[in-house]
């Protein structure tokens, strides 16, 4: 997760929220990784979904359960980021 920008993660009630950097000043935000994080919403419209909350952007998945599926989640999100 710490590779996406991530800097915690949390699974409640079936939903798993993936805050990233607090400082929206950051290089990270101007960078190809957080572009296609953008477009891995855009390709998904349906169990994904990103908010700002106070200070920090939440990137929010839906129907995780898990430590199992959550994990699952983030590997092909980092798949599509860096296209392996």
């Amino acid at each position: 997760a710490t590779s996406l920008g991530i800097e915690r993660v949390w699974l409640k009630q079936g939903k798993m929220n993936c805050y990233f950097l607090q400082n929206q000043q950051a290089a990270f935000y101007d960078s190809a990784t957080f572009g296609n994080i953008i477009k891995y919403i855009g390709q998904r419209p349906q169990g994904v979904q990103m908010k700002e909350k106070g200070k920090y952007l939440i990137l929010t998945f839906v129907d995780v359960q898990n430590m199992k599926q959550a994990q699952d989640k983030l590997d092909v999100l980092w798949k599509f980021v860096y296209g392996e």
